[in-house]
């Protein structure tokens, strides 16, 4: 096979991976759920405040989003707010990633238009269950 064949049929299959965006002021959590969600085969943009998620996302328009709610620079859910607004970015599905697991944050989450509340400490199946559900097959 030739070198530009290769590098061709690389790219493309790269490009035909879910992208996911994490969003956490938490750079720990934000380098676990990136080795995570790699080794299952999708693309990872991070962001670590609500603002620059909603910023990143109108440029890079991920395929889903794993959203905290309490970050400094904008929370969770106004930014899911923002998103909803967004010709573009209001079918994206979020996903709440937060410690909180009370019923008012989870009803708050999804009136804000969340389409999964996920409850730190994550649970692998969980997460892997949602993602599944929320994404189109590839």
């Amino acid at each position: 096979m030739e070198r530009s064949q290769q590098v061709s049929e690389e790219k493309a299959k790269e490009s035909a991976r879910p992208v996911v965006m994490v969003v956490d002021d938490v750079a720990d959590i934000r380098s676990f759920l990136h080795a995570w969600l790699e080794q299952h085969d999708y693309r990872v943009l991070e962001a670590e405040g609500g603002q620059k998620a909603i910023e990143l996302a109108e440029r890079e328009r991920p395929d889903l989003i794993l959203m905290d709610i309490s970050m400094p620079g904008g929370d969770g859910l106004n930014a899911t707010v923002q998103l909803r607004e967004r010709e573009g970015l209001r079918n994206v599905p979020v996903v709440v990633l937060s410690a909180n697991g009370t019923e008012y944050y989870r009803a708050a989450a999804l009136a804000a238009g969340c389409d999964e509340y996920l409850v730190k400490p994550l649970d692998p199946g969980k997460l892997e269950a949602a993602l599944s559900r929320l994404l189109p097959a590839s």
